[in-house]
């Protein structure tokens, strides 16, 4: 499967995560995913990560049997990137 937009798959796979309350989610590796995970685990929303050759391991953290966020949305647009 080729992925165009990575960020929008790794939100996506995030959102989907958090509905079905898997505590693993899995998403192609690259430096921005890499860094937004890294800023996402210092501010204390994912437990932790396991970096992979093409892909990432991302752990969620759960609070009282929930995950600490709810939904992760993308504001960016395809016309109009915004990050």
């Amino acid at each position: 499967m080729k992925v165009n937009y990575h960020l929008a798959d790794f939100v996506s796979k995030m959102n989907l995560a958090v509905k079905g309350r898997y505590s693993r989610v899995i998403v192609f590796r690259t430096k921005f995913i890499l860094n937004l995970i890294k800023v996402l685990q210092r501010n204390g929303f994912i437990e932790r990560f396991v970096l992979h050759e093409r892909y990432i391991s991302i752990y969620l953290k759960f609070f009282k049997s929930r995950c600490v966020f709810s939904y992760i949305e993308l504001i960016s647009r395809p016309g109009k990137r915004q990050y």
